[in-house]
């Protein structure tokens, strides 16, 4: 997975804005037209802008990337007959921050119950971003990229929850969105 991620990675792109905040200020947008200040207890609209502003702040040095940015087990199929590996479900690929990749994917091991405990802990995530940055041929160290990916751990659960919350409201799927925006909110701590 990392080596086909490294791929998408180094893909040629003419945008240069990385999506990620772009689109969580679009989705707060929306949520603060679809609810009252508070859309999940101890998350007000004010709390979600400054979150958002303090990982701008944070990411901004973070190297972008044409990314996949949802790639949740589902979305990474292995074709047994050839051994090879692609992502499927290019919805929300696009320009982004190639450190917000990685750390989303490493969150979705978790899966839509939030089993936390199931995330690749410390030395499974080394082994990611070692096979990572051997594909990539970059002069980065691993110890970069675990800095890089840890400043976005959070991003992913603030990311997710806002999508959440705007598919709470327009979404036929018999799916507690609230829920589960309340689940990811519970993994940040310090945005």
């Amino acid at each position: 997975i990392a080596v086909h991620l490294a791929v998408w990675h180094d893909l040629p792109y003419s945008d240069s804005t990385p999506l990620l905040i772009r689109t969580m200020r679009r989705w707060l947008q929306i949520v603060a037209d679809l609810y009252n200040s508070e859309p999940v207890p101890g998350w007000t609209i004010e709390r979600f802008s400054v979150a958002i502003d303090s990982l701008a702040a944070t990411v901004a040095r973070h190297p972008i990337a044409f990314c996949h940015n949802d790639l949740l087990p589902p979305n990474i199929i292995l074709n047994s007959a050839d051994g090879r590996l692609r992502f499927i479900d290019y919805e929300y690929a696009g320009v982004n921050y190639a450190s917000f990749d990685i750390a989303n994917h490493f969150c979705e091991w978790a899966g839509f119950d939030c089993d936390w405990a199931a995330c690749p802990d410390k030395r499974e995530r080394a082994r990611f971003l070692e096979a990572y940055l051997g594909a990539r041929q970059h002069a980065s160290t691993v110890g970069e990229w675990e800095l890089m990916v840890g400043e976005m751990r959070e991003a992913p659960h603030l990311f997710w929850s806002l999508w959440a919350l705007v598919q709470a409201r327009h979404s036929d799927i018999p799916f507690d969105y609230r829920s589960y925006a309340a689940n990811r909110l519970s993994q940040v701590t310090e945005l």
